[in-house]
């Protein structure tokens, strides 16, 4: 029983240590960014990731749909 156990464990640890087969990352085209004005009807996607103030006053927030700047 313990032989199995470890001849078990070999196997599971040499086909974790493969390489992936065809993995690939898919880039983003940031050469024509979107502009959209927000107004009145909130945040893209309505959930906050991340909020930043910059020099100049501007409020930055992340969504799950882009980049929001708020100007006050």
């Amino acid at each position: 029983m313990p032989l199995k156990l470890v001849a078990l464990a070999l196997a599971v640890c040499a086909a974790g240590a493969q390489p992936p087969g065809n993995a690939s990352v898919a880039r983003l085209d940031i050469t024509d960014p979107h502009f959209e004005s927000v107004g009145a009807r909130g945040i893209p996607r309505g959930v906050v990731a991340s909020m930043a103030q910059d020099r100049a006053g501007f409020l930055w927030i992340a969504t799950g749909d882009g980049l929001v700047r708020y100007d006050g």
